[in-house]
């Protein structure tokens, strides 16, 4: 799909107080491991634990919080339509607080599969695909090294590719970007210090 934007920003639209805000809610929560796909959360194979650790490395916290959606939702619909993408989407999934330390990173990657939802379990998103992808920029950028969220247009697993298209987004906090689930996307490694981030996925029916 060929789209004139692939990525919107509102850059430093949070307060510091609301991010702080978010931090704080989101460090009361036990951490976990971050997987990825449909990886057992008690058990991974060695095949399962190999590959984990050359894609993805951090920690994350789950968040169903009303006054996060209600602060984030607006932004949402507004890149959908600044952007063009005029995408159709009804709900977001659970937030996730994700925490990135020395050495952690998330490798090249999209947050839309190649089919809907088909967990019965699951009956709000069944059914549905992830069409925007949006990342909060929580954390001062003075306070780490690393951590840059990029993203690559290209429909191709850029690590594929001998040359790539990198777009940046900011990392002023308080910022939020949002880019189409499907557009290939990675978090660099930090070099120094603590990200906290929020990624959060607004779901719609598959396209038509």
């Amino acid at each position: 799909m060929n789209l004139l934007n692939y990525i919107w920003q509102f850059e430093g639209v949070l307060s510091k107080e609301t991010c702080e805000r978010i931090i704080k809610a989101g460090l009361a929560v036990k951490k976990e491991r971050a997987l990825v796909g449909e990886m057992n959360k008690k058990t991974l194979t060695k095949k399962e634990e190999s590959f984990l650790l050359k894609k993805r490395n951090s920690h994350v916290v789950w968040l169903n919080h009303p006054w996060i959606y209600e602060l984030i939702h607006p932004y949402i619909h507004l890149a959908n339509h600044n952007a063009g993408w005029n995408f159709e989407w009804s709900r977001t999934e659970e937030i996730q607080f994700t925490i990135y330390k020395p050495g952690q990173f998330y490798g090249w990657h999209t947050d839309s599969g190649d089919k809907p939802n088909t967990n019965l379990k699951s009956i709000l998103t069944y059914g549905k695909i992830r069409k925007i992808s949006t990342v909060v920029q929580l954390s001062d950028p003075s306070t780490y090294e690393g951590g840059l969220v990029q993203l690559d247009p290209r429909q191709q697993d850029p690590e594929k590719k001998k040359k790539r298209h990198i777009l940046t987004a900011s990392t002023k906090q308080g910022t939020i970007t949002c880019f189409p689930s499907f557009v290939w996307h990675r978090a660099t490694a930090i070099s120094k210090g603590v990200r906290y981030s929020i990624p959060m996925w607004s779901l719609g029916l598959p396209y038509k």
